[in-house]
């Protein structure tokens, strides 16, 4: 059974927003689930929601201010996680 989280795993999806969708901005909306696939992750699984979870929580993403929902999937990447994505990947 594989686990439903680690960090290499967060660090992969947050590698992947930054690559496809911010570019090295953190003034640019990230949408998780859109590049969750390419890294191998479900969008709608725990895995999923565990590492984008733990990507808030440790301040590598914050909520986009232009996302009006509760429970918001718009995000934007942080200072704190464009350099977390300079550092080698963590080891699984």
């Amino acid at each position: 059974m594989e686990p439903v989280f680690s960090e290499e795993t967060a660090w992969r999806l947050l590698q992947a927003m930054n690559e496809q969708q911010a570019i090295g901005r953190t003034d640019v909306d990230v949408f998780p689930a859109a590049v969750a696939q390419e890294v191998g992750i479900n969008p709608d699984t725990n895995t999923f929601f565990a590492a984008v979870g733990y990507l808030e929580k440790e301040d590598y993403i914050d909520p986009s201010p232009d996302a009006t929902l509760v429970g918001a999937t718009v995000f934007r990447i942080t200072d704190k996680g464009m350099a977390w994505l300079e550092t080698p990947p963590p080891e699984v």
